[in-house]
């Protein structure tokens, strides 16, 4: 009796008591980042729709102008001459200076040659065909200082039409001029032409000066005219280069010329001149 009582109390004591399950807690939303939404892209024809009727707009007077106008600000011109001719200058002077030396040696030369010239001399050279006389042998020699004279004068004048150029191009498109001078081809011609008529002239006169006195005579006429014709012939050499480059470079100028136009709405380049 006391053994199954206590197992009924055992029994009591081992069962498994079981505990009510406890009510779920309630779970917040948790409110997550809202997705942007786009809106779609309103024309500008139903934006004026929406808002109803408006004034019309009317676009900002422009300034007209005339079609043979240019833009405003500084229109670069054509571009300057590169050269003033300095090389020439250079070169051309060296072989003017070479030219007056072999003159000089030529003349001295000569004039020693004939001071012992008698009538003794002149026959016993025309007796001789390897003989020369010292009036021939200047004629002669004279050419190597000829040849020297002409070939500066012609650099120094292409110099001078270099110049002519520039300064043609100071006068038309505006700038420093290179030089003061102002072309003047008639006198240029006319000093050129002058040293001519008097190397024919000395040489004339020198021939006939010794024919009738001696050959002393004859060289100093000669290296006179010889002179003189230098003296004329190289300044009109270069104021006939100066007017040529001058005149030429106006004509180029004056030939074409390219600007910026504005007429109206209209924006371009205008290109007048001859063709």
């Amino acid at each position: 009796m006391f053994a199954g009582a206590a197992a009924f109390a055992l029994g009591l004591a081992v069962a498994p008591v079981e505990l009510p399950e406890p009510a779920p807690a309630a779970v917040e939303a948790v409110p997550s980042e809202a997705t942007p939404v786009v809106e779609p892209m309103t024309s500008e024809a139903e934006m004026l729709d929406d808002a109803g009727p408006t004034a019309p707009r009317i676009p900002s007077p422009r300034p007209r102008t005339p079609a043979n106008s240019v833009a405003s600000g500084d229109t670069p011109g054509p571009a300057a001459p590169h050269s003033r001719g300095i090389p020439l200058f250079v070169l051309g002077g060296a072989a003017t200076t070479i030219g007056v030396a072999l003159n000089v040696f030529v003349t001295a030369d000569s004039l020693r040659e004939a001071d012992g010239w008698d009538a003794y001399e002149e026959a016993r050279c025309e007796d001789d065909d390897n003989c020369t006389s010292p009036a021939t042998g200047y004629i002669l020699l004279n050419l190597a200082p000829s040849v020297a004279f002409a070939t500066g004068f012609g650099m120094i004048a292409g110099g001078m039409a270099r110049l002519g150029r520039l300064d043609a191009w100071a006068d038309v498109v505006g700038g420093r001029r290179a030089t003061p001078w102002r072309p003047r081809p008639r006198l240029g011609w006319g000093l050129f032409g002058a040293g001519l008529g008097l190397w024919a002239v000395t040489r004339l006169a020198g021939a006939a000066c010794g024919a009738r006195s001696s050959e002393t005579c004859a060289i100093a006429v000669w290296e006179a005219g010889y002179v003189g014709r230098l003296a004329m012939t190289g300044p009109g050499l270069a104021m006939i280069g100066y007017a040529a480059g001058h005149r030429r470079q106006r004509r180029a100028l004056a030939t074409l010329r390219v600007q910026p136009m504005i007429a109206g709405e209209l924006v371009g380049l205008t290109v007048g001149g001859r063709f």
